[in-house]
């Protein structure tokens, strides 16, 4: 089933002067303010679900079905971008390049309280003075929420060049913001952009 478009007015499309143009938006998917983590997602998937593993994984299996050696995909398509389908216009997952150009042109300091709520996570600002607020959201592996409040992964839209079964994120915690990778099948958090 594919999910019905979000209201996309709620979803505000923050100018940090990236080299690209590119807009990062203001909080993840399915959240309704910063501060929340939103759902998660397996790299690939359009829904959450109560559990992370390999045997429940939409291209999973002894072979990874999509995005592999033999299709040779190495970026999500649309229909496989749950930024585009729930939020529709030219909202989409990152890119590696994407993540590399946030962590490259960006300041960003670990927040222990955002705003008094509670939340700890990165506020990434631009040159110009605009920032985004990234909550720890840790992740999800098999039904074990892990790292919640201590780091953040969050999917980009780019497979590993090293491993089809593994796909790039975003990764931060109190000490080092990085780009990482790790398996499709895990329960990451979604930061959409536009141009």
């Amino acid at each position: 089933m594919v999910p019905e478009p979000e209201e996309p007015a709620s979803y505000e499309a923050v100018d940090l002067g990236l080299p690209s143009g590119l807009k990062w938006a203001n909080m993840n998917v399915r959240a309704s303010k910063p501060e929340e983590y939103g759902d998660y997602f397996a790299w690939g998937e359009l829904s959450s679900k109560d559990s992370y593993i390999d045997s429940n994984y939409k291209f999973g299996g002894e072979v990874m079905s999509k995005y592999n050696s033999t299709d040779g995909l190495m970026q999500l398509l649309s229909v496989d971008d749950i930024a585009h389908i729930s939020l529709g216009d030219s909202w989409h997952i990152p890119t590696k390049d994407d993540v590399s150009e946030l962590i490259e042109n960006t300041t960003s300091e670990w927040i222990a309280d955002y705003n008094s709520t509670g939340v700890s996570g990165r506020l990434f600002t631009g040159v110009n003075g605009n920032s985004i607020f990234i909550p720890a959201s840790g992740c999800i592996s098999g039904e074990e929420h892990l790292g919640n409040a201590g780091y953040c992964q969050a999917w980009s839209s780019s497979l590993s060049t090293s491993n089809e079964a593994r796909a790039l994120c975003l990764y931060f915690d109190a000490e080092q913001v990085f780009r990482a990778s790790d398996f499709r099948n895990q329960g990451f958090v979604i930061r959409p952009v536009k141009y």
